[in-house]
């Protein structure tokens, strides 16, 4: 009896022993599982690439969040909207033209993952992480240049939009004449997971922007890359004549002058973009413009007005 009561006992200790080790066991995995989930989720590679890209202390936004904000010099705003559509950024003027670069989500994108984001600096990009080496490593961007405009390639490998043939002949043949650069498209960069410079190049076909890569032996992915827009307003030189520069020493006639400037600007293909900054200027710009017109045409000289700061100018003509 008294070895048969051991046994029991023994048996009752062991299976609670059992279930204890048991129980421990499950609690271990689940621990485990928890643990190996918040690993991977600290771990996304994607999510560190965007955090580690260039610039990332300037973004505003985070990747799943759209924002927008004022240009500084007051004549629109950038945008970055990322919703289910996709992402996509935007240059706004108030004067109702844009510029929009959105990623497409097809097989050009394949193996790409792309983020909209606004940076402090006044810029806005489409920061794409590549993450598989085996699919296409060209991303696609559908790019909507505004009515009149074009965009012209840089030494740097970026794109300036600019006036087209059109609107370019027209505002020259009213005497405004300098450099008319609505935004730039800026040179493409892309660097891998280990911070390295990766070859990369944009190529506009039509409308689409497209960004290819270039990876070597020493490559490491993800690789992240990014097309980058800057609003720049608009920077040119209205020219006048000795007989319009002597009547521009009366302020009516320089609010005249400049308000014929605009309608005949805004006559001309993608032309009412110049036009809503000629019709910005203050009553002490038009002051100062009347006092350097009536110096330069005392002189025999001409007035040069440079937009959008309307700071006149006496030339020569």
């Amino acid at each position: 009896m008294r070895y048969s009561s051991i046994t029991t006992r023994d048996a009752s200790s062991k299976a609670r022993l059992i279930a204890s080790f048991t129980a421990a066991l499950v609690s271990g995995a689940l621990i485990a599982s928890s643990v190996t989930a918040a690993s991977a989720q600290e771990n996304d590679p994607v999510a560190d690439a965007i955090d580690e890209a260039p610039l990332s202390s300037q973004v505003i936004n985070e990747p799943h969040e759209s924002a927008s904000i004022d240009l500084a010099t007051g004549e629109g705003s950038i945008g970055a909207d990322n919703s289910e559509q996709g992402a996509s950024i935007s240059y706004d003027l108030d004067s109702g033209v844009s510029l929009v670069i959105t990623a497409q989500d097809d097989e050009n994108s394949a193996g790409a993952a792309t983020t909209a984001q606004v940076l402090t600096d006044n810029s806005v990009r489409l920061l794409t992480v590549f993450t598989d080496p085996d699919a296409s490593l060209t991303s696609s961007y559908s790019t909507e240049i505004p009515e009149g405009w074009t965009a012209a390639k840089r030494a740097d490998g970026g794109y300036d939009i600019v006036p087209g043939t059109a609107l370019l002949e027209g505002l020259r043949e009213d005497g405004i004449d300098g450099d008319f650069v609505l935004a730039t498209i800026d040179a493409p960069w892309a660097i891998d997971a280990n911070g390295r410079r990766v070859e990369t190049s944009f190529q506009l076909e039509g409308n689409q922007l497209k960004q290819s890569i270039e990876p070597d032996e020493n490559t490491v992915f993800p690789v992240t890359a990014d097309p980058s827009v800057v609003g720049h307003g608009y920077y040119f030189s209205i020219y006048y004549n000795k007989s319009e520069t002597r009547s521009m020493r009366d302020t009516g006639a320089v609010v005249g002058f400049i308000l014929a400037a605009g309608a005949a600007i805004a006559a001309l293909p993608g032309g009412v973009a110049v036009t809503a900054v000629l019709y910005t200027v203050g009553a002490g710009a038009v002051a100062a413009i009347a006092t350097v017109a009536g110096n330069a045409s005392g002189e025999g000289r001409c007035l040069k007005l440079d937009v959008p700061s309307f700071i006149p100018t006496s030339v020569k003509c």
